[in-house]
């Protein structure tokens, strides 16, 4: 069992995320992101502390630096490429004792599955079914916001499985208050909430769609979108870097945050 864990701020919770694993691990592999060049101070100092001292169970600790913010999608993909099908977890999220055990039992009773929803959208496990029918997540998608729901309507397309781990079944905790978003300044909030809005552009003219025809359902902690009432004329990847570069660029100056363009991989799903 290996586990990717992106990180871009509050290097506390992302100890705290580390110190919850108590199930033998063979590798943890943190996606170090940085805004602006640099990491966020609690960041480097969570990452110094747990190069130094790793949990006893897990057996490789390694840190990925990225060199700038991936974002979520990205960094989930750079995840897949170092460790292949793994568990995904954000940094602010958490295993109660003893449930990551029981989340390694429920993933290998259900081996068909293209995903184990473990905490909704902020842990999950990417089968090797998943990577061969979906493939990657879609980095446009960038830094945060719609790249679930892209990947729902995908699985939900293809008819694949999903299974999803239910408070019965163990305990996972996510850290609401103090997501990414909201531990960051007010200037970076505000910028952050409105490229947010354009990840949403960005999906309805991916699938050609119009917003009175696309609903969600977030039932069972999973993502699900009906495509009986979507139009199939987009694919996973659409538009391309110089795309993402006028995006953002259209927004970087409220901010004054240089933003450096990287993808984990590119338009064709290969790394750049």
């Amino acid at each position: 069992m290996n586990i990717g864990i992106p990180v871009i701020n509050r290097g506390d919770l992302l100890e705290a995320c580390v110190a919850s694993i108590d199930e033998p691990t063979e590798r943890v592999v943190i996606i170090a992101n940085r805004w602006d060049g640099q990491y966020e101070p609690s960041v480097e100092r969570a990452l110094s502390r747990l190069a130094e001292s790793p949990p006893a169970c897990i057996g490789s600790l390694e840190i990925v630096e990225t060199g700038g913010n991936l974002g979520a999608a990205g960094s989930y993909n750079q995840a897949l490429t170092v460790l292949g099908p793994c568990i995904i977890a954000a940094n602010d999220t958490r295993f109660g004792p003893g449930t990551l055990g029981k989340c390694r039992r429920f993933m290998a009773e259900r081996p068909d599955h293209a995903i184990h929803f473990l905490h909704a959208g902020c842990i999950f496990s990417i089968t090797q079914v998943f990577l061969d029918e979906v493939g990657w997540f879609d980095e446009n998608f960038w830094p945060w916001g719609w790249d679930d729901i892209d990947v729902g309507y995908r699985l939900k397309k293809k008819d694949l499985k999903r299974a999803v781990f239910t408070k019965e079944m163990g305990t996972t905790f996510h850290d609401h208050p103090t997501q990414s978003i909201f531990s960051s300044p007010a200037p970076l909030q505000k910028w952050m909430q409105r490229i947010s809005g354009k990840n949403k552009d960005y999906g309805m003219e991916k699938w050609a769609i119009r917003e009175e025809h696309f609903f969600m359902l977030n039932k069972g902690n999973r993502w699900a979108i009906d495509p009986a009432v979507i139009k199939d004329a987009g694919n996973p990847w659409t538009l391309d870097l110089e795309v993402r570069r006028q995006r953002i660029a259209s927004l970087q100056a409220e901010v004054g945050i240089e933003t450096p363009l990287r993808f984990c991989r590119d338009s064709n799903g290969d790394i750049p």
